[in-house]
């Protein structure tokens, strides 16, 4: 018999690695992939931990946009939490990198709703790219554009990049996040 590299098998750990980073779930992976979901789990545990760290990052980040002191965005979810009567510890916390490098937070609620804000991670700032995420923000849509014209001014963001988003998601900059168990 032929002998088989790990060279061979496809999908490739850093393609696994990258899919699960951009926001599919392990098993989605192995699904799609035709792979059986322990090879696609052997490679994914450095990845989940980088995952949750960037996500843990996002809550000290400080809202994009807002006037005045400081906000961050983990008070900002809490308060938006309290005021829907859900218990902050019940807001699910999620990160992805997108195919540009850059990274995207994404808040679920127990209802299901979900908001997204764009993470820079260097400058520490959370900016709201969905109406959900808006509306969590308190902040006026005429803000948000203004915000993402000096954002696109500094890093050539495309806000109609399309992402795939194939799940009814609002906005198609956003790409559709597969749940992790």
């Amino acid at each position: 018999g032929k002998d088989v590299f790990l060279s061979d098998l496809w999908p490739s750990p850093r393609e696994i690695q990258e899919r699960v980073r951009g926001g599919e779930s392990a098993e989605h992976v192995a699904i799609t992939a035709g792979v059986p979901l322990e090879r696609v789990l052997r490679f994914v545990g450095p990845v989940l931990r980088e995952l949750e760290h960037v996500a843990d990052q996002a809550h000290r980040a400080r809202l994009g946009g807002a006037a005045g002191p400081a906000v961050l965005l983990a008070d900002v979810v809490a308060r938006a939490a309290a005021r829907q009567g859900v218990a902050a510890d019940d807001v699910e916390w999620d990160s992805a990198r997108r195919e540009d490098h850059s990274w995207i937070v994404r808040i679920s609620w127990p209802d299901g709703s979900q908001g997204a804000w764009a993470l820079d991670l260097l400058h520490r700032q959370a900016t709201p790219i969905d109406a959900v995420a808006r509306k969590v923000s308190g902040l006026p849509d005429e803000s948000i554009e203004a915000l993402r014209r000096s954002i696109d001014a500094d890093h050539d963001v495309d806000y109609d990049a399309d992402y795939d988003a194939d799940d009814g998601a609002e906005d198609s900059n956003v790409r559709a996040f597969v749940p992790r168990p």
